[in-house]
């Protein structure tokens, strides 16, 4: 697992932990009703979007602004993926998306 890394240094399939500042976080509802925690953290080189599934936890909307720290696996998979990118950055976005989706899974 790598510990305080970057988040320009991650890459797909990456296990991390770190110190991160919440940039914000909401907690919300998914189409089949189970709850989960939308956000951003960020570092010094950037930011990430994330989304926590199945949420149960502690933070909300009133921690942004904190730091937090913070485990993840960053290698799941996923049978349907939009890409919503620039056109000509879909070349580069690719080889990612690739490996985030097993076999029969749809990039629309």
């Amino acid at each position: 697992m790598l510990e305080n890394m970057l988040l320009s240094e991650l890459n797909i399939g990456d296990e991390f932990e770190g110190f991160y500042l919440l940039k914000e976080a909401a907690l919300k509802t998914s189409s089949n009703g189970k709850p989960y925690l939308s956000g951003t953290v960020s570092d010094m080189s950037g930011s990430v979007e994330f989304k926590v599934w199945d949420y149960s936890g502690k933070i909300g909307s009133a921690d942004a602004g904190k730091v937090i720290k913070t485990m993840a696996s960053s290698g799941e998979q996923f049978d349907f993926i939009f890409m919503d990118a620039a056109k000509g950055q879909y070349i580069n976005w690719l080889p990612d998306i690739l490996k985030m989706m097993p076999e029969g899974a749809v990039l629309f």
